[in-house]
């Protein structure tokens, strides 16, 4: 119902006077063969009438300066193309060198590419990872070959994979984001088909599976991959994120033929057409369209706090923000009995709703016992297509080293333990029910420890001085 209600506002925009989409292409895996390439390129331009608003290869685009000439040649000297780094890059080092170069200096020839970008990549990965916006639509390449480093030159690794230090800086640049259609950009699968299966991101399952609950999380409408040389499209949830393997556009391995992808966007929808060399002629293999839908994004989804026992705490917020088209309409639930939020669901026409957690509920953060406690919080829409969403908030009760039995005072029982603990200087304590009796630390119970106790003595039901153990 939410979607049918997205489209339909959305067709009455464009027949208002709205923006009608735009195009772009994309083909991995050239390689050296220049004549395939070309002819691919040729096939680009007589099919869909050239490369639209830029052209995308994500790697193995080895040597990329002869492909480039390709393009002068086939789209134009100023016709933009974004190269990514696939796993023949980086074994070579003039690769590397031209493809720095091609975002910094255009190689001397060009605009540099930098200036169609919008967010350099992370320290030591700053022209091969980056991302940009284009129309309704938001684009990031990623280097999957960088191994976290901040050192010039530490963009070269020898396995793909998402590092934490890339997961990073793609969660905060998605988070960043505010368009409603975001694709991906990268050289390896995540789950790859005919070739090179358990030798692409999926050889890092951990990393790879983090990865992609990111992508389908920010309702990234595709993934765009190679390094297989087969097309395929595989979609591991319903009615989420696309994992598009372009095929190859020169390394032909397989009686696949060589493919190229030709994406429009609309402010509607996306519409997806893979193109396949079938003797020497490029004929439609397969086309399919995807809804542009709503999704929401919270900040923050973690919430830490720590607490003295007995004490309260302010209260949090995090926001709930609407991206793309229509209204958002929620509803808000948790499950701990020490929290609660407020309001419990609301409607958002485009603007950032903002939510309070309240440290109380059937009982009260005062009243919990010394521990470790979480609590998740939901929040559902029918209108967003990433719902549900959660906030999870970690709470830490704490309490001074010589409150023994947590109950946030230091009294007579208090006391008692330490006493019943005490051992002469240099000895160990008496076992293992005594070692929290060591308040420094130090392995052993004596006057020491019976000093910082007496510092905290507050009485019974009186919460201790919390920097009295200090």
């Amino acid at each position: 119902m939410g979607r049918f209600w997205r489209v339909s506002a959305l067709m009455l925009f464009v027949a208002a006077g709205g923006a009608a989409g735009f195009t772009f292409t994309v083909t991995a895996d050239p390689r050296s063969n220049v004549a395939t390439w070309d002819a691919v390129l040729a096939g680009i331009n007589t099919k869909v009438g050239g490369p639209g608003a830029f052209h995308v290869s994500p790697g193995d685009i080895d040597p990329p300066q002869p492909l480039r000439q390709v393009i002068d040649t086939r789209f134009g000297p100023g016709a933009l193309w974004y190269p990514g780094v696939g796993n023949h890059e980086i074994e070579t080092v003039e690769d590397m060198l031209w493809i720095r170069a091609e975002y910094d200096t255009g190689n001397s020839v060009r605009t540099p590419l930098k200036y169609s970008t919008n967010q350099d990549g992370p320290a030591g990965c700053v022209q091969t990872t980056y991302s940009w916006d284009h129309e309704n639509a938001h684009f990031i390449t990623l280097n999957e070959y960088w191994n976290g480093a901040t050192a010039p030159g530490s963009d070269v690794a020898t396995d793909g994979d998402i590092v934490p230090q890339l997961y990073v800086w793609l969660a905060a640049d998605l988070a960043a984001n505010t368009k409603p259609v975001v694709f991906v950009f990268g050289h390896e699968p995540a789950f790859p088909f005919h070739r090179h299966v358990g030798d692409s991101l999926d050889k890092y399952p951990a990393h790879r599976d983090a990865f992609w609950s990111l992508l389908e999380t920010e309702a990234v409408q595709a993934y765009i991959c190679g390094h297989t040389h087969v097309y395929s499209r595989y979609q591991p949830t319903l009615n989420s994120t696309w994992q598009i393997d372009v095929g190859n556009a020169g390394n032909d391995t397989d009686a696949d033929g060589q493919t190229f992808a030709n994406i429009e966007v609309t402010p509607t929808q996306v519409k997806y057409e893979v193109w396949r060399n079938a003797g020497g002629l490029f004929a439609l293999a397969e086309t399919w369209t995807e809804p542009i839908g709503l999704r929401m994004r919270l900040n923050p989804t973690l919430v830490e706090r720590a607490v003295y026992r007995g004490e309260g705490l302010p209260n949090d917020t995090f926001a709930i923000t609407p991206i793309g088209p229509g209204p958002l309409t929620y509803t808000i639930d948790d499950d701990a009995d020490w929290l609660r939020v407020s309001p419990t669901g609301g409607t958002s026409t485009g603007e950032t709703d903002q939510i309070d957690i309240i440290y109380s509920d059937t009982r009260s953060v005062v009243d919990l016992p010394v521990g470790q406690y979480t609590a998740t919080i939901t929040v559902t829409s029918d209108d967003a297509d990433n719902s549900p969403q959660r906030v999870t908030v970690k709470l830490g009760v704490q309490t001074v080293r010589p409150d023994f039995d947590g109950d946030g005072d230091v009294d007579m029982a208090d006391f008692g333990h330490l006493q019943a603990c005490l051992t002469e200087s240099g000895a160990p304590p008496l076992g293992p029910n005594c070692l929290d009796a060591s308040v420094n630390g130090d392995g052993y119970v004596n006057s020491t420890d019976m000093a910082i106790l007496l510092r905290c003595l507050s009485g019974a039901n009186i919460p201790a001085e919390r920097t009295c153990d200090d």
